[in-house]
């Protein structure tokens, strides 16, 4: 579905974003927009740190703390602490770090133990 063609009173009340590790934020952004504006309104972004990031061929610039890095994936430009700090992937406790998001939901049957 080209969401760019849709009527631009067409709203969703939920969005599901899925390999989130793989849409850049650029993207998700026309997504974001259709969501609806009210309190039952909700966006699940599901997405494994583990898998390929998105293809890009363009070098970008550094934004300053604390705008979140708006060039990668959504899944990364998600994962941030309550501090709005990126929260690294690339730790011996990574669970430790995720579970430091405030927005984020963890399902323990899907989480892969890093020995």
């Amino acid at each position: 579905m080209d969401i760019t063609k849709l009527d631009r009173s067409i709203v969703f009340d939920v969005i599901f974003i899925d390999e989130a590790t793989q849409l850049l934020t650029s993207h998700a952004v026309l997504a974001i927009n259709r969501l609806a504006d009210h309190q039952e309104s909700r966006m699940i972004v599901a997405g494994d740190s583990l898998q390929l990031p998105s293809v890009k061929r363009c070098t970008y610039p550094a934004l300053p703390h604390p705008v979140p890095d708006l060039f990668s994936s959504v899944f990364h430009c998600l994962l941030r602490d309550e501090n709005n700090f990126p929260i690294s992937l690339h730790t011996e406790k990574l669970f430790e770090q995720i579970s430091r998001c405030p927005y984020l939901s963890i399902f323990n049957e899907n989480h892969r133990k890093f020995i």
